[in-house]
Parts: structure tokens; C-alpha cells; sequence
């Protein structure tokens, strides 16, 4: 006690950092606690809707570059194509792979196996009628499509040589290299 009677200006000084430094703690944890942790600092809060109700759907999805249409699988392997403002909805077909849609949102390309084609295809279809149209065979996973939509860029498969290469051809699967 005579200590701190002799040194009454160092404890009190103490005493006011270590009371700063509690209040600081406070205000942090109230700050933590209270945070909305939705939205990140200067992004818009998303809103998410339901596009579909029953829980049928698995992987295969896509959204259309303007963002209007989404394309799902279903478990039973059948393609189909949504609108998101209505929320109708289209089957394509039974065609269930990897899918990315055209730079015009025209069309829906859908990579997949098949007894016919088992080292992979690429189809595209009309997002909402037409029939599908094999663009290429022995693909591996999906064709990247160039921001022009006139190039396919896509891995194959040469089996028979123990390799994958990288390939470029014309938006219609022609003038493969």
C-alpha cells in the first residue's frame, strides 16, 4: 500500500490503459457479435431464389451470360432450361454432362459419354426448341467457347498413344487442329 501511495501517478495511469484497453475488448466483441455477416463490405446483398421445388436437381448447371435462363440435370439424366423471371421451365432432352451456354445465350452445349461415343461428345441445343447437333467426338470435359462464340477450344483424347491434347476448331466443330 506505501508502494502505491509513493507512485500514485504510475498506477493511475496504468489503471487508465488497462481500462482503455477493457473498453476496447468490449467494443470489439459488441462490434463482432452485431456484424452483418450477409453482405461483405461494399458488395450488394444477394437475393437468392428457388428455381426449383423438387429436389431433383443435380450437377449440369450453367447460367446464360445475361442471366435469364439457367440449364439443370435432373437424377433421371434429363436436361432442362429455366427462366428465371417466370420460372417456366423446358426440357431439352436426356443429355447430362458438363454444360456451358453459347456468348449469346442461344444455345446450351452439353458435354457427355455415351455407348456411341464412350471417349465423349459435345451437343448444343437451342435453349428453348430445336433439336440437338453433335458438334465434336472424342472430347474431354467441356469446350471452352471464345468470347466471340466463332472458336472452340476442348482437350481430346488419343488413347492409343497415352495422351490428351489441347484442340482448336471452328464454333461448328469443323477445321479440328
Amino acid at each position: 500500500a506505501a508502494e502505491v501511495k509513493r507512485r500514485r501517478g504510475l498506477v493511475t495511469a496504468g489503471l487508465l490503459v488497462f481500462g482503455l484497453i477493457c473498453a476496447a475488448a468490449v467494443y470489439g466483441i459488441y462490434a463482432m457479435v452485431t456484424h452483418d455477416s450477409t453482405a461483405a463490405p461494399g458488395v450488394a446483398s444477394l437475393d437468392i431464389t428457388r428455381l426449383t421445388t423438387t429436389g431433383q436437381a443435380t450437377g449440369c448447371g450453367a447460367i446464360s451470360p445475361d442471366g435469364k435462363v439457367v440449364v439443370y440435370c435432373d437424377t433421371a439424366g434429363e436436361l432442362f432450361a429455366i427462366q428465371v423471371a417466370s420460372g417456366s421451365s423446358v426440357s431439352l432432352g436426356r443429355h447430362s454432362g458438363v454444360t456451358a451456354f453459347s456468348p449469346d445465350g442461344n444455345y446450351v452445349y452439353v458435354s457427355t459419354t455415351s455407348l456411341e461415343h464412350p471417349q465423349g461428345v459435345l451437343v448444343t441445343i437451342p435453349v428453348f426448341g430445336g433439336e440437338p447437333r453433335r458438334i465434336l467426338t472424342d472430347i474431354n470435359g467441356i469446350a471452352g467457347l471464345s468470347p466471340d462464340g466463332t472458336r472452340l477450344a476442348f482437350l481430346r483424347n488419343f488413347p492409343k498413344e497415352n495422351r490428351v491434347g489441347l484442340m482448336l476448331s471452328d464454333a461448328s466443330g469443323e477445321n479440328v487442329r
